[in-house]
């Protein structure tokens, strides 16, 4: 898919690698892949660095970059391919965006960050499991991402085991109130994530369990999280991070979620 990309670059002309870089896109989501997108078009790699104070419109030129083509990695590739072919997974990280533009995107530790500006973080797609008691998120590590060299840094995997149990948190709230579309319809209300704190509530503790390095050069994982019990506004979540094979655990996380109380009508 991307040999006609790697061919115009050998030559050095620019039109070209636009034009084949919109082919392979095109025929990326043609094909069946990439079955929600952000824009009418299939997004190009940007040729400008993001960079804190960059435009919204490069700032959102970067996220479909990163968000929509088909990863670079051709076992990335595969492994979004097997999601996107899964009837029991919908994808559902592009919602927030669809609605919000750059303003989801900018200061986000994992999107903005640690993805968009470090490129520290190739793939992050986050799928729904049509029970609605399961998030599994498709990772890519690279270089940025580590403590010890070649090694993905702790701090970073805690990180994204709290952003995955604050999603899945917000899965189960919207569940119980039967609200799922929230997270699901990219035409819905844009303020239904207005307020982050509202909608995924806080961490009140999260506790990690390192159980194997995870070494950037093996470059794929799979966090999954789920929710183990409610008790009112507190909801418990348990989440694996593992290879995309299942068959070697990295890490495994518990946490408990509170969601604010609701405010009293006056």
């Amino acid at each position: 898919m991307f040999s006609s990309i790697l061919s115009a670059a050998a030559r050095g002309n620019a039109s070209a690698v636009a034009a084949a870089a919109l082919s392979s896109a095109a025929a990326y989501h043609l094909s069946g892949h990439g079955r929600t997108t952000a824009c009418s078009a299939p997004p190009l790699r940007p040729s400008k660095p993001l960079l804190r104070e960059s435009s919204d419109e490069l700032v959102m030129d970067h996220w479909r970059a990163w968000a929509q083509l088909p990863p670079e990695d051709q076992e990335a590739r595969a492994l979004v391919e097997r999601f996107e072919a899964d009837p029991r997974y919908t994808r559902i990280d592009e919602v927030m965006v669809h609605r919000n533009g750059a303003r989801a995107v900018r200061g986000n530790a994992v999107v903005d960050s640690l993805a968009l500006e470090a490129r520290a973080l190739p793939l992050h797609r986050i799928y729904l499991r049509e029970d609605a008691k399961e998030i599994a998120i498709l990772l890519q590590f690279a270089p940025g991402s580590t403590g010890h060299p070649g090694v993905v840094h702790g701090g970073v995997t805690a990180m994204l085991f709290d952003n995955a149990m604050g999603w899945m948190a917000a899965i189960s709230k919207l569940r119980d109130s039967d609200q799922l579309s929230l997270v699901v319809d990219k035409d819905g209300d844009a303020k239904a994530f207005a307020d982050s704190v509202k909608t995924f509530g806080v961490t009140a503790y999260l506790h990690v369990n390192y159980r194997r390095p995870v070494f950037v050069k093996k470059k794929l994982a799979v966090l999954r999280a789920s929710d183990t019990s409610i008790e009112g506004r507190k909801r418990f979540i348990k989440a694996v991070l593992e290879s995309p094979a299942g068959d070697a655990q990295y890490a495994d996380a518990e946490a408990l979620f509170v969601l604010p109380r609701k405010r009293p009508v006056p």
